[in-house]
């Protein structure tokens, strides 16, 4: 993009946050935004407060600005450290993902809405929450400042009300909340909406004073609020108990991070603030690292009951994996980011497994269209086949794409499995296809079905997050390929505790654990078996009491100067396990330089997994 285009995607951005109610981007997303254009062009362009006053309402002045709080992103310990330093003693709140408002008190009792608008201009909201209309509490003089927004329960109903209307739904809860409130007729949803407060605009007193004057002088509700910490409290253990806020109030709350507040007396006479944000408060992020990257085509796989899209992009790092594809979700989330070809994406690791968009920068490319369901049957049909012959999977030299296109079109396999089934007759009728060709393909499908490797199988399978290492992970934990099978098919177990019962292997996630327990994978593992007379089990007897590394586990990233079979030879042989991602359950990280800065290494430090160089792992088993 051009210094212009950056500009006016952010401003874009802004209209569609703070005017239309209609945000574009994630906050991370439009950070990220932001950072670049202040890297490559410096800040002058953006030295404005975004959120101008709609012409259908009543505009008005702040006395004093309502302004918003500087950043912290995990992982930015030393910048988290240096604002601690400063606001010790501190506490913690919720961020609350909703619509800004100050509730200023009127001589009669009541009070008068104002979105917070541009910080210094807002908006007077024509209607509001019936419970705090007319008049209600309004004991003190002192303007009420306090986030309105819908709980996740609340949404859902709307939704399914909508629904059962014949009403088109809203899809973001945030989105919902805001077009409740700002609507110049009434709203019959308003009454779902929840009104929670935080702060006593222009009163200079600890957090919590502010927060017993809201609850004594005022009917609203007041935010939680944690514990006081000083410096002595790590700032690990911050980050911990932020995200522990984040996820516990998240749970029915939209929330946007963790506020850090200080408990001082007379703060703001003491730290200040800029023209954007005081200084005596930071919000805090503890949500997910989202990685940019340009999107290049969208694949969507065609399964029995729907159609599910997959991104493919530009490679990006994350937890030392290239990673290349991510899931889409659903045709609603597919519509709702309009992706076009070229677009500038953010993506994520959910759960530290599956990779997912979390928001999108249009460039202006053609939009990708949801495909006729026949015409993307074959597409995908096409792929499989490809994925399923090529060499980390069924190894078929001489398969070419050509030549799985031409079968498909023409009729010869409906779906992937079919491959097994074909002849020589049948191949040769392909054109550029002879017999000796054939016959060659042939033989080598006909010779897979002997001995397949159980880590092969289930790449084979070709479902998204299943792969060898998932395959490997079985064979550790079951001795036979019949006792896998046992434990999916036990009417005696639940659902949920097969799910749990997966999780409990090393190298299965959450998200590994539910597509193994669930119906596609059921019926993926039942039609290839049914062209595979045997599979080879591999299965790691568990090691004798005493060997070397019994019961101690590890990961290996990075380059080493040999290939990674032989360190995982060396763990396996002397008792270890090997982990595909680093948890709390990993005793070592096998990396080349353990100085390393990656995000594995931390992650390792974090979790208190102790770092050794492959060196040092020779060592340890002797070799």
């Amino acid at each position: 993009m051009t210094r212009e285009e950056h500009l006016a995607v952010i401003k874009q951005a802004d209209k569609a946050y703070y005017v239309a109610d209609r945000p574009l981007l994630s906050d991370a997303a439009y950070d990220e935004l932001r950072k670049s254009y202040i890297d490559t062009y410096g800040p002058e362009d953006l030295d404005y407060t975004p959120g101008a006053v709609a012409k259908e309402f009543m505009p008005f002045h702040h006395p004093v600005p309502v302004t918003s709080l500087a950043k912290i992103k995990a992982g930015e310990t030393e910048k988290l450290h240096k604002w601690r330093e400063k606001l010790s003693p501190i506490v913690l709140e919720p961020k609350y993902d909703g619509l800004t408002v100050v509730a200023y008190p009127q001589k009669d009792g009541s009070y008068k809405f104002v979105t917070r608008g541009s910080g210094t201009d807002g908006e007077v909201l024509p209607n509001f929450i019936s419970k705090y209309e007319g008049d209600v509490f309004a004991k003190g003089t002192y303007a009420i400042r306090g986030e309105v927004m819908l709980t996740k329960e609340a949404f859902r109903e709307i939704q399914n009300d909508q629904i059962a209307r014949d009403e088109e739904p809203f899809r973001q809860i945030r989105n919902a909340a805001a077009g409740i409130l700002r609507n110049k007729e009434r709203s019959p949803y308003i009454d779902k909406l929840t009104y929670i407060c935080y702060d006593v605009v222009g009163w200079d007193v600890s957090e919590k004073r502010k927060l017993d004057y809201i609850r004594n002088n005022t009917p609203f509700e007041t935010t939680q609020c944690s514990d006081d910490y000083v410096m002595d409290t790590p700032d690990d253990y911050i980050w911990e108990r932020a995200k522990t806020i984040f996820n516990d109030v998240g749970r029915d709350l939209p929330l946007d991070g963790i506020v850090m507040k200080t408990q001082k007396e007379s703060s703001l006479a003491e730290l200040g603030s800029t023209a954007h944000h005081p200084n005596n408060g930071v919000a805090l992020k503890p949500r997910r690292s989202l990685f940019k990257t340009t999107l290049r085509d969208i694949e969507f796989s065609v399964g029995r009951t729907k159609v599910t899209p997959v991104a493919i992009f530009d490679p990006v790092i994350i937890d030392d994996t290239e990673v290349t594809r991510a899931s889409i979700h659903n045709r609603d989330y597919f519509n709702e980011m309009a992706l076009c070809e070229g677009d500038t994406i953010f993506v994520y690791k959910s759960n530290e497994i599956i990779p997912q968009i979390d928001s999108v920068i249009h460039n202006g490319g053609e939009e990708f269209q949801w495909p006729n369901a026949e015409i993307g049957k074959d597409k995908v049909l096409v792929r499989d086949i490809m994925h399923m012959v090529s060499k980390p999977v069924l190894d078929i030299k001489g398969f070419s794409e050509k030549t799985a296109r031409k079968l498909v079109s023409g009729g010869f396999v409906e779906n992937r499995n079919d491959i097994f089934e074909l002849n020589v007759a049948e191949l040769s009728r392909i054109e550029g296809l002879g017999k000796v060709s054939a016959q060659k393909l042939v033989d080598q499908l006909d010779a897979r079905k002997d001995m397949l490797p159980f880590s092969r199988f289930m790449k084979a399978l070709c479902i998204p997050g299943i792969g060898a290492h998932v395959g490997d992970a079985i064979q550790n934990a079951y001795p036979s390929i019949g006792d896998f099978v046992e434990m999916l098919h036990s009417e005696n177990t639940s659902a949920q505790q097969k799910i749990d019962q997966l999780k409990e292997i090393d190298g299965i996630g959450p998200e590994t654990a539910v597509t193994i327990e669930g119906p596609d994978f059921d019926e993926a593992f039942y039609q290839l078996h049914q062209h595979i007379r045997s599979i080879k089990w591999d299965y790691q007897e568990k090691p004798r009491e005493g060997a070397k590394l019994s019961g101690k586990s590890f990961v290996l990233t990075g380059k080493m100067e040999h290939p990674r079979s032989y360190y995982e030879e060396l763990i396996q042989k002397a008792g270890g396990t090997v982990q595909s991602a680093v948890s709390s359950k990993t005793d070592y990280l096998v990396i080349a330089d353990t100085s390393s800065t990656s995000s594995k290494a931390q992650k390792a430090r974090k979790l208190g997994t102790k770092l050794i160089s492959p060196k040092e792992l020779e060592q340890l088993t002797n070799a």
